[in-house]
């Protein structure tokens, strides 16, 4: 939202604005029953009068592995076709595009808008086919009508490539820091999705602003086929605090969270330089 309000464009896009290259979301029956929220997750709503509760319905896909926001164990699998879903009474269709990352929080454990603030985030990461994936995420109070003109937010864009996430801000002010109570800037965990290719993942760190690398756990359900990092010894970490997590099976690759083996330095671009 904030970045349609600063760069312009729209919220709500029908597909056709985000795969202009796929004649099919021309399609006067896909761009009437299907749409983007923002450029990250494609809403499939249940259009007809007379659905039942788990019937099915078809909705036109884009190619590529969209993930299931609300069964984040499965995905669409799509050459560029219609696919059957499954109307339900108490959820939308949501899917992630591939190659994109979106802050989550489960709506299970919130009752009100407010309490939003009060949950720290998950960032669900939906690999493409080149294994990378970026998003946005902004921070603020989430309430004063003054926030833009006090800079008194950071909007953060987050990158994926290589077994490797950066983080850094785009806008707002670097110092800020929300209100007692609001945990919109705290990570809990990063959770890659569909992630079979991260199965024989044996390490993980974040390296902190301090340049020193801080062990974070890593795990892989080989039936959910996610990923889980998490913060080790404490439930979060600001993002402020993260220059960068980094993890990899250390048979293949070095494994840059060795403090013994690995240092590292921010040159004057802010760019993490590997000092080894």
């Amino acid at each position: 939202m904030y970045k349609v309000y600063r760069d312009g464009g729209s919220i709500i896009r029908p597909l056709f604005f985000e795969f202009p290259e796929d004649g099919n979301t021309f399609n006067e029956n896909t761009i009437d029953s299907t749409f983007f929220l923002g450029d990250a997750l494609k809403v499939s709503p249940v259009l007809k009068a007379g659905v039942k509760n788990g019937d099915k319905f078809q909705s036109y896909f884009p190619k590529g592995e969209w993930a299931d926001l609300n069964n984040q164990t499965l995905k669409v699998s799509s050459n560029g076709q219609n696919i059957d879903l499954e109307s339900s009474f108490t959820s939308t269709n949501v899917h992630l595009r591939p190659g994109k990352i979106v802050p989550y929080q489960n709506p299970a454990q919130v009752g009100k808008t407010k309490d939003f603030e009060a949950k720290p985030i998950t960032f669900l990461v939906n690999q493409d086919e080149s294994h990378y994936a970026d998003g946005y995420t902004l921070v603020d109070d989430g309430v004063s009508s003054t926030t833009w003109d006090k800079q008194a937010f950071t909007f953060w864009k987050i990158k994926y490539s290589v077994k490797n996430i950066n983080s850094w801000i785009e806008y707002g002010d670097s110092e800020y820091v929300p209100q007692e109570g609001n945990k919109a800037d705290q990570l809990e965990e990063v959770r890659i999705l569909q992630a079979e290719n991260l199965a024989d993942t044996d390490f993980a760190c974040y390296i902190g602003k301090d340049m020193i690398p801080h062990e974070i756990t890593h795990t892989y359900n080989k039936y959910s086929k996610i990923l889980s990092l998490k913060p080790v010894g404490q439930t979060t970490v600001s993002f402020k605090d993260i220059a960068a997590i980094k993890f990899g099976n250390s048979q293949k690759e070095p494994n840059f969270c060795l403090t013994s083996l690995y240092s590292y330095s921010v040159d004057k671009d802010f760019t993490i330089n590997n000092n080894t």
